[in-house]
């Protein structure tokens, strides 16, 4: 598994717990075009995330607070 799958292993982890610990009625859309919850309906409210770099850089900002 390339790091770039693992990262977003890990991304799809960390949505659907959120969601489900903080009740969130919120899908996610992601870059590769998976979605949080999986097989959310294409009319859903939902967060996109476009691109790997923007959760990278959320990443790598939290590492320097």
């Amino acid at each position: 598994m390339s790091g770039a799958d693992r990262r977003l292993e890990d991304l799809v982890k960390l949505l659907g717990h959120a969601r489900e610990r903080l009740g969130l009625d919120l899908g996610f859309v992601l870059w590769d075009g998976s979605t949080v919850p999986a097989g959310l309906p294409h009319d859903a409210f939902a967060m996109k995330i476009a691109d790997e770099g923007a959760v990278a850089t959320l990443r790598d900002g939290a590492a320097e607070v």
